[in-house]
């Protein structure tokens, strides 16, 4: 977690990668590379981080880096 003067951020690091054909689609519901019945924390991310927080959720991916999901919030 890190602070900021006017909020927080929240980072979630893992050392795989995502896939581009995987990355396209993170955030629609009900999408899953892991199989059926899944596919709705990323999607959820979105509005409950950015409507109903007022937040920024993102993420970042790279081969060699690995994959970050973050949230700032105000």
């Amino acid at each position: 977690m890190a602070t900021g003067n006017s909020g927080s951020a929240f980072h979630v690091h893992n050392p795989g990668s995502i896939p581009p054909s995987v990355a396209a689609h993170i955030f629609q519901p009900h999408f899953s590379s892991k199989g059926r019945s899944r596919g709705f924390g990323t999607y959820a991310m979105r509005p409950i981080g950015e409507h109903c927080l007022g937040g920024r959720v993102s993420f970042v991916t790279d081969v060699v880096a690995g994959t970050q999901f973050s949230i700032e919030l105000p």
